[in-house]
Protein backbone atom coordinates (compact mmCIF):
# COMPACT_ATOMS: atom_id res chain seq x y z
CA UNK A 1 0.00 0.00 0.00
CA UNK A 2 1.42 3.57 -0.59
CA UNK A 3 2.60 5.79 1.84
CA UNK A 4 0.14 7.96 0.50
CA UNK A 5 -2.37 6.53 2.49
CA UNK A 6 -0.58 7.21 5.78
CA UNK A 7 -1.06 10.94 5.47
CA UNK A 8 -1.77 10.88 9.33
CA UNK A 9 1.37 11.68 10.01
CA UNK A 10 1.52 15.21 8.95
CA UNK A 11 -1.49 15.69 11.40
CA UNK A 12 -2.30 17.37 14.92
CA UNK A 13 -4.68 14.23 16.07
CA UNK A 14 -1.63 11.78 15.94
CA UNK A 15 -3.02 8.82 18.24
CA UNK A 16 -6.69 8.88 16.70
CA UNK A 17 -5.16 8.76 13.19
CA UNK A 18 -2.57 6.08 14.39
CA UNK A 19 -5.48 3.76 15.36
CA UNK A 20 -7.58 4.07 12.34
CA UNK A 21 -4.52 4.05 9.80
CA UNK A 22 -1.51 1.90 11.29
CA UNK A 23 -2.39 -0.75 12.92
CA UNK A 24 -5.60 -1.76 10.70
CA UNK A 25 -6.22 -5.70 10.32
CA UNK A 26 -3.50 -7.02 13.24
CA UNK A 27 -4.42 -4.04 15.62
CA UNK A 28 -8.37 -4.80 15.24
CA UNK A 29 -7.41 -8.46 15.74
CA UNK A 30 -6.16 -8.02 18.75
CA UNK A 31 -9.07 -5.61 19.96
CA UNK A 32 -11.17 -8.34 18.92
CA UNK A 33 -9.43 -10.45 21.35
CA UNK A 34 -9.19 -8.38 24.49
CA UNK A 35 -12.90 -6.98 24.15
CA UNK A 36 -13.73 -11.02 24.23
CA UNK A 37 -11.51 -11.48 27.30
CA UNK A 38 -12.94 -8.38 29.08
CA UNK A 39 -17.21 -9.67 27.96
CA UNK A 40 -19.03 -11.14 31.05
CA UNK A 41 -17.05 -8.26 33.33
CA UNK A 42 -19.34 -6.34 35.46
CA UNK A 43 -17.30 -4.34 37.14
CA UNK A 44 -13.70 -3.39 34.93
CA UNK A 45 -10.52 -1.28 35.90
CA UNK A 46 -8.63 0.29 33.19
CA UNK A 47 -5.01 0.46 34.09
CA UNK A 48 -2.73 3.59 32.23
CA UNK A 49 -5.46 4.73 30.82
CA UNK A 50 -3.50 7.68 29.31
CA UNK A 51 -5.80 9.82 27.23
CA UNK A 52 -8.91 6.65 26.13
CA UNK A 53 -7.99 6.04 22.54
CA UNK A 54 -7.86 2.34 23.24
CA UNK A 55 -10.28 2.39 26.16
CA UNK A 56 -12.96 3.67 24.03
CA UNK A 57 -11.84 1.12 21.14
CA UNK A 58 -13.05 -1.84 23.52
CA UNK A 59 -15.49 -0.50 25.79
CA UNK A 60 -17.46 0.31 22.52
CA UNK A 61 -17.22 -3.32 21.49
CA UNK A 62 -18.95 -4.69 24.60
CA UNK A 63 -22.34 -6.10 24.46
CA UNK A 64 -23.31 -7.13 28.31
CA UNK A 65 -23.68 -4.20 31.45
CA UNK A 66 -20.62 -3.00 32.70
CA UNK A 67 -19.41 0.24 35.05
CA UNK A 68 -15.64 0.90 34.51
CA UNK A 69 -12.83 2.49 36.70
CA UNK A 70 -9.85 4.67 35.21
CA UNK A 71 -6.60 5.07 36.63
CA UNK A 72 -3.17 6.30 35.23
CA UNK A 73 -1.08 8.78 37.02
CA UNK A 74 -1.39 11.37 34.33
CA UNK A 75 -3.86 13.48 35.20
CA UNK A 76 -4.09 15.70 31.95
CA UNK A 77 -4.08 12.31 29.76
CA UNK A 78 -7.47 11.69 32.26
CA UNK A 79 -8.65 14.84 31.80
CA UNK A 80 -8.92 13.73 27.96
CA UNK A 81 -9.93 10.63 28.36
CA UNK A 82 -12.79 11.68 30.18
CA UNK A 83 -13.96 13.70 27.27
CA UNK A 84 -13.69 10.68 25.00
CA UNK A 85 -15.58 8.88 27.06
CA UNK A 86 -18.51 11.11 27.56
CA UNK A 87 -21.63 8.47 27.49
CA UNK A 88 -19.72 5.34 28.79
CA UNK A 89 -20.63 4.48 32.42
CA UNK A 90 -17.08 4.98 33.75
CA UNK A 91 -17.71 5.43 37.82
CA UNK A 92 -14.19 6.44 39.13
CA UNK A 93 -11.16 8.26 37.81
CA UNK A 94 -8.03 8.32 39.78
CA UNK A 95 -5.05 10.46 38.60
CA UNK A 96 -2.21 8.53 40.94
CA UNK A 97 0.47 5.24 40.36
CA UNK A 98 -1.43 2.16 39.88
CA UNK A 99 0.93 0.69 42.94
CA UNK A 100 -0.81 3.28 45.20
CA UNK A 101 -3.95 3.07 43.88
CA UNK A 102 -4.51 -0.89 44.29
CA UNK A 103 -2.84 -0.64 47.92
CA UNK A 104 -5.07 1.93 49.24
CA UNK A 105 -8.61 1.36 47.68
CA UNK A 106 -10.96 -1.66 49.22
CA UNK A 107 -12.62 -1.90 45.37
CA UNK A 108 -12.41 -5.06 44.11
CA UNK A 109 -13.21 -6.02 40.31
CA UNK A 110 -13.56 -8.73 38.10
CA UNK A 111 -11.62 -7.66 35.06
CA UNK A 112 -8.70 -5.57 35.23
CA UNK A 113 -6.83 -3.99 31.66
CA UNK A 114 -3.51 -3.16 31.05
CA UNK A 115 -2.70 -2.23 27.01
CA UNK A 116 1.00 -1.21 26.80
CA UNK A 117 0.68 0.64 29.77
CA UNK A 118 3.15 -1.65 31.86
CA UNK A 119 6.59 -0.14 30.83
CA UNK A 120 5.67 3.07 32.82
CA UNK A 121 4.56 1.23 35.96
CA UNK A 122 7.40 0.85 38.21
CA UNK A 123 11.30 0.83 37.89
CA UNK A 124 12.76 -1.76 38.95
CA UNK A 125 11.42 -6.06 38.76
CA UNK A 126 10.60 -6.06 42.55
CA UNK A 127 8.59 -3.15 42.77
CA UNK A 128 6.44 -4.82 39.41
CA UNK A 129 5.98 -7.98 41.63
CA UNK A 130 4.25 -6.08 44.40
CA UNK A 131 2.31 -4.26 41.83
CA UNK A 132 0.98 -7.54 40.32
CA UNK A 133 0.61 -8.75 43.56
CA UNK A 134 -1.96 -6.10 44.57
CA UNK A 135 -4.10 -6.81 40.90
CA UNK A 136 -4.63 -10.22 41.89
CA UNK A 137 -5.06 -9.70 45.89
CA UNK A 138 -7.63 -6.84 44.14
CA UNK A 139 -9.54 -9.14 41.29
CA UNK A 140 -12.48 -11.08 42.56
CA UNK A 141 -12.78 -14.95 42.42
CA UNK A 142 -12.96 -16.13 38.74
CA UNK A 143 -12.01 -12.37 37.60
CA UNK A 144 -9.75 -11.81 35.05
CA UNK A 145 -6.40 -9.69 34.90
CA UNK A 146 -5.91 -8.93 31.06
CA UNK A 147 -2.20 -6.77 30.07
CA UNK A 148 -0.78 -6.68 26.18
CA UNK A 149 2.54 -5.78 26.14
CA UNK A 150 5.86 -6.91 23.99
CA UNK A 151 8.70 -9.38 24.23
CA UNK A 152 11.96 -8.58 24.62
CA UNK A 153 12.54 -9.53 21.13
CA UNK A 154 9.82 -7.24 19.33
CA UNK A 155 10.71 -4.18 17.46
CA UNK A 156 9.40 -1.70 20.32
CA UNK A 157 12.60 -2.29 22.50
CA UNK A 158 14.83 -2.03 19.70
CA UNK A 159 13.78 1.32 18.55
CA UNK A 160 12.37 2.76 21.85
CA UNK A 161 16.55 3.31 22.63
CA UNK A 162 15.71 3.31 26.61
CA UNK A 163 17.70 1.78 29.36
CA UNK A 164 14.54 1.99 31.66
CA UNK A 165 13.49 -1.60 31.12
CA UNK A 166 13.76 -4.14 33.24
CA UNK A 167 12.67 -8.22 33.52
CA UNK A 168 8.99 -6.98 34.90
CA UNK A 169 8.20 -5.88 31.92
CA UNK A 170 7.91 -9.04 29.76
CA UNK A 171 5.10 -11.18 29.11
CA UNK A 172 7.25 -14.03 30.69
CA UNK A 173 7.56 -12.46 33.94
CA UNK A 174 4.28 -11.23 34.27
CA UNK A 175 2.25 -14.36 33.58
CA UNK A 176 5.30 -16.37 35.68
CA UNK A 177 4.16 -14.23 38.89
CA UNK A 178 0.29 -14.88 38.45
CA UNK A 179 0.84 -18.92 37.80
CA UNK A 180 2.89 -18.89 41.25
CA UNK A 181 -0.19 -16.96 42.70
CA UNK A 182 -2.36 -19.93 41.58
CA UNK A 183 -3.84 -18.53 38.50
CA UNK A 184 -5.16 -19.91 35.36
CA UNK A 185 -2.76 -18.06 32.77
CA UNK A 186 -2.69 -18.18 28.78
CA UNK A 187 -0.24 -15.98 26.83
CA UNK A 188 -1.33 -15.35 23.07
CA UNK A 189 1.36 -14.28 20.43
CA UNK A 190 -0.16 -11.63 18.04
CA UNK A 191 1.26 -10.32 14.96
CA UNK A 192 1.33 -6.08 15.22
CA UNK A 193 3.02 -4.76 12.30
CA UNK A 194 3.34 -0.72 12.82
CA UNK A 195 3.88 1.34 9.39
CA UNK A 196 7.20 3.76 9.81
CA UNK A 197 7.46 4.21 6.15
CA UNK A 198 7.35 7.83 6.31
CA UNK A 199 9.57 8.13 9.27
CA UNK A 200 12.37 6.67 7.65
CA UNK A 201 12.74 9.50 5.34
CA UNK A 202 11.09 12.69 6.76
CA UNK A 203 12.24 14.28 10.18
CA UNK A 204 8.87 16.13 11.40
CA UNK A 205 7.09 12.47 10.93
CA UNK A 206 10.10 10.47 12.67
CA UNK A 207 9.77 13.58 15.48
CA UNK A 208 6.17 13.12 16.01
CA UNK A 209 7.15 9.16 16.34
CA UNK A 210 9.80 9.62 18.80
CA UNK A 211 7.61 11.65 20.92
CA UNK A 212 4.33 8.84 19.96
CA UNK A 213 6.93 6.37 21.74
CA UNK A 214 7.40 8.32 24.87
CA UNK A 215 11.44 9.17 24.56
CA UNK A 216 10.74 12.78 25.87
CA UNK A 217 7.71 14.73 26.11
CA UNK A 218 10.24 17.65 25.24
CA UNK A 219 10.58 18.77 21.52
CA UNK A 220 13.50 16.39 20.79
CA UNK A 221 16.78 18.03 19.13
CA UNK A 222 17.86 16.69 15.25
CA UNK A 223 20.66 14.07 16.94
CA UNK A 224 17.81 12.22 18.73
CA UNK A 225 15.93 12.60 16.45
CA UNK A 226 18.59 11.15 13.61
CA UNK A 227 19.59 8.48 16.17
CA UNK A 228 15.91 7.33 16.40
CA UNK A 229 15.68 6.84 12.62
CA UNK A 230 18.61 4.88 12.44
CA UNK A 231 17.13 2.81 14.83
CA UNK A 232 14.02 2.66 12.43
CA UNK A 233 16.29 1.85 9.32
CA UNK A 234 18.42 -1.14 11.28
CA UNK A 235 15.13 -2.81 12.67
CA UNK A 236 12.31 -2.44 9.87
CA UNK A 237 10.90 -5.05 7.58
CA UNK A 238 10.80 -3.00 4.65
CA UNK A 239 8.59 -0.23 6.07
CA UNK A 240 6.98 -1.44 8.87
CA UNK A 241 8.35 -2.95 12.35
CA UNK A 242 6.60 -5.68 14.26
CA UNK A 243 5.22 -5.57 18.02
CA UNK A 244 4.95 -9.17 18.49
CA UNK A 245 2.44 -8.48 20.76
CA UNK A 246 1.71 -11.05 23.68
CA UNK A 247 -1.62 -11.28 25.22
CA UNK A 248 -2.04 -12.35 28.89
CA UNK A 249 -4.89 -13.29 30.36
CA UNK A 250 -4.89 -14.49 34.20
CA UNK A 251 -8.15 -16.05 35.60
CA UNK A 252 -8.88 -16.35 39.54
CA UNK A 253 -9.76 -19.75 40.63
CA UNK A 254 -13.59 -19.82 42.48
CA UNK A 255 -13.51 -18.86 46.31
CA UNK A 256 -13.12 -22.09 47.83
CA UNK A 257 -16.01 -22.31 50.99
CA UNK A 258 -14.69 -22.38 54.43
Amino acid sequence: MSSKHYSWWSQENLTHELYLNTYRDDWFAIARMLASALEGGRELLDIGTGDGHTTEQLLSRLKGRYICDLVDPDARGLQIAMQRLKGFPIRDTRAMTITNYLATTDRKWDRMLAVHSNYYWTRTAAQTKILLGHMADKLSPQGRIIIATEPMNGDYYKIAGRNAFHEGVLPGFIASHFVERGMQVSVTPMRQLFYVGEALENDAAARRLFTFFGENRKEPNKQAVLAFQKRLRDTAKGEYIDFQDRIIVATKPPQQPL
